[in-house]
């Protein structure tokens, strides 16, 4: 059975054409603030699909990453 990971990177290695699987995938608790912030501080851009969207937004904003509010 595939993940939800695995099928959003094998839709980005088709959209890309380039092949992602060497990235690293980083999981943070929505609960935990501070795996939050630290899933920031290891970013450029996050994308956001899930929530709480205040909680995660106010952790983006705190390491000024660029986000995409979904």
């Amino acid at each position: 059975m595939m993940t939800t990971t695995t099928t959003m990177m094998m839709l980005v290695d088709a959209l890309t054409e380039k092949d992602l699987s060497m990235l690293p995938i980083v999981i943070a608790d929505v609960d935990v603030e501070s795996t939050l912030i630290d899933m920031c501080k290891q970013a450029d851009i996050l994308l956001n699909c899930v929530g709480p969207v205040w909680t995660v937004l106010k952790c983006f904003a705190t390491v000024a990453t660029d986000w995409v509010l979904t």
